[in-house]
């Protein structure tokens, strides 16, 4: 496969899961229209987080970042983007499950580079597969390339790994041997000016509650100005209410928080179906926002350079702060990457050992 085909291919998958978020049928892929639109109604009998609000979105974003036009332009970064059939390797992809397709960015990326891929899919989520079946109905070329791994990993010359902290120190010590790249749990934040709009500050919300906040582009912590009105942050994520109170695993969670911080005296604004605390810390329970005042702008910039390392992205209106705006955390380009790592410039340069 060539480099064209291998892009014609994800940019046809990428309009059927726009059309699927939709509800539309495509007139060329009838049937895999309704493979998609069946996904998106029942992927919550499996895994209950996953809902059809967010299994739309998630479609939508990653289907319109499917674009030939949008692919070119990433894999045009690279000087040599197709290998030969000698390099050719095996890589293992090992899959978190806490976000829907949260695993998609390397499949395209060992795809895309010309290795075939070993995936080791999160028992959280069974869209990986679905996809991966759909992308082979669209081109069978792409069958040799895509294998799963129904138990232990084998037979594999790199590995991609993604987990929590503590699964990123059994994967450093158990991949050691072989080239990889080992993803723990990183956190993302939002910095507010105060010169923000209602309008910002209600994109602000999606950054935070889509897919609950369960993934690591979610932002857990806001840093505001000194004397910034933090009530005014709770009215402005009120879109968020229905999704939030009508699940009960979420509001599961609000219960309990809530309660702990009610016997331990802890101060905290309640919205009703989240609750904001002042902590210094980076990472925040589910359903608990945390903030934190800071006393200028270069106060800030210091703090978040002494956390980088555990920082997925940062949301901000100042470009000064971050290039990611309000309500794009979770709809990175394919060029950038999860950890700052690039994934693609790891695969291209892989040696056989």
């Amino acid at each position: 496969m060539n480099l064209e085909q291998k892009i014609d291919s994800f940019a046809t998958l990428g309009k059927l899961l726009v059309q699927a978020s939709k509800n539309e049928i495509s007139s060329e892929y009838p049937e895999i229209s309704r493979k998609l639109i069946a996904l998106i109604e029942n992927t919550h009998i499996e895994n209950p987080w996953f809902i059809k609000e967010y299994i739309q979105y998630t479609f939508q974003q990653i289907g319109s970042s499917l674009s030939i036009e949008l692919l070119e332009k990433w894999t045009n970064h690279y000087s040599t983007i197709e290998l030969n059939k000698d390099k050719a390797q095996t890589i293992a992809v090992v899959m978190a499950g806490n976000i829907p397709m949260v695993g998609f960015h390397d499949f395209l990326s060992v795809l895309i580079s010309g290795h075939k891929i070993l995936i080791k899919q999160s028992s959280k989520d069974p869209l990986i597969s679905e996809i991966s079946k759909i992308l082979c109905e669209i081109d069978s070329d792409f069958l040799p390339f895509i294998e799963f791994a129904n138990d232990k990993l084998e037979n594999f010359d790199a590995i991609i790994a993604t987990g929590s902290n503590n699964t990123k120190r059994y994967f450093e010590y158990y991949f050691s041997k072989y080239p990889s790249i080992i993803r723990g749990h990183r956190n993302s934040v939002a910095v507010v000016t105060g010169n923000e709009n209602e309008n910002d500050l209600k994109k602000l919300a999606d950054d935070i509650f889509l897919y609950f906040g369960m993934g690591c582009r979610n932002v857990s912590k806001i840093y505001i100005p000194l004397h910034f009105p933090v009530k005014k942050l709770i009215e402005a994520f009120l879109s968020y209410e229905k999704i939030l109170l009508n699940h009960h695993k979420y509001f599961n969670n609000y219960e309990y928080y809530k309660s702990i911080y009610l016997i331990n005296k802890e101060p905290f604004l309640d919205s009703g179906f989240f609750m904001i605390k002042e902590n210094s810390q980076l990472s925040s329970p589910l359903s608990v926002i945390y903030w934190e005042e800071y006393n200028s702008k270069e106060d800030l910039i210091t703090t978040l350079n002494k956390a980088k390392n555990n920082l997925q992205c940062i949301v901000c209106e100042d470009e000064a702060i971050s290039p990611i705006r309000f309500g794009e955390a979770q709809n990175p380009s394919w060029n950038d990457y999860a950890d700052g790592i690039d994934v693609l410039d790891f695969l291209l340069g892989l040696k056989k050992r």
